[in-house]
């Protein structure tokens, strides 16, 4: 799968009319730090992964921001915060979005333009970043929670957080140092049932849980740590097999249902040779 990250073009690639993105370990610009953020209701989970860049290069430069999910996931909010200045996406017309980003790079200006370039795989040309500047970029996504026995498995990849070295140094992870890289994994979930929890656990981190009713806050024991493994989640609710519907309203009048159903399948001992 390819890594999550930004990767710097050169200047022919950012003017040719058609070019297919390589994606190379030393235009990786370096990582400062990684917080996701997750929202979790029974099945269903609204993740937001923030992630700091920072331009080492003597000069500016043009990235392509790549960011690799599941392809039953859809992301549904995309923000960059770049020299002060905070940008929020807004879908349009592909055609009409392109131009609009292609003017705002002439003039100068930073610029970002999301697209889906397959099913699983979400780019973002990001323009203009200045030496030294450091970059944000957040990306909001919701998605399905798959079921393991009578738990959900709640996973964040390692892929969002992708080891390669800064252009010209040394890769942050050696062999003398196999979970060390120079930035942080921060973590906050909060998981809401209805008929409360039976367990919480993660079999690859250390964990801090406070549970309140229906209600629960998950975070890092350690506040932050290093995404040297997948983080998992596994998470057990009292009742797992009973049917459950959930209802959202938008504030204008909408509303959404959600119905989960997770049978209880027993099957009779068969006796074999």
């Amino acid at each position: 799968m390819v890594a999550c990250g930004l990767f710097w073009a050169t200047v022919q690639e950012v003017t040719a009319p058609t070019w297919v993105w390589i994606y190379k370990p030393e235009r990786y610009v370096p990582l400062q730090s990684v917080h996701v953020e997750a929202v979790i209701v029974d099945a269903t989970a609204e993740v937001k992964i923030t992630q700091r860049y920072i331009n080492t290069l003597a000069f500016p430069i043009e990235a392509n921001y790549i960011f690799p999910l599941d392809e039953h996931a859809a992301v549904c909010e995309f923000e960059a915060e770049i020299n002060g200045k905070r940008i929020i996406g807004i879908a349009k017309e592909k055609n009409e979005a392109r131009a609009e980003y292609n003017q705002a790079v002439s003039r100068g200006d930073g610029a970002y333009l999301l697209e889906q370039e397959k099913a699983d795989i979400f780019k973002a040309k990001v323009g203009n970043i200045p030496s030294g500047c450091e970059v944000s970029v957040s990306v909001k996504y919701v998605a399905e929670i798959k079921n393991e026995l009578d738990k959900i498995r709640f996973v964040v990849p390692t892929n969002v957080a992708p080891r390669y070295a800064p252009y010209g140094g040394p890769s942050p992870v050696t062999s003398g140092s196999q979970g060390y890289t120079p930035y942080k994994l921060s973590l906050s979930v909060t998981c809401v049932t209805q008929g409360g929890f039976s367990s919480i656990e993660s079999p690859s981190h250390t964990i801090s849980t406070s549970i309140n009713g229906n209600m629960a806050s998950i975070g890092l024991d350690r506040g932050v740590t290093e995404l040297d493994k997948d983080f998992v989640l596994l998470i057990g609710y009292t009742n797992p097999h009973e049917p459950k519907v959930v209802i959202e309203e938008d504030g204008k009048g909408s509303y959404a249902a959600m119905l989960s159903i997770c049978p209880h399948l027993e099957f009779a001992d068969v006796k074999t040779e």
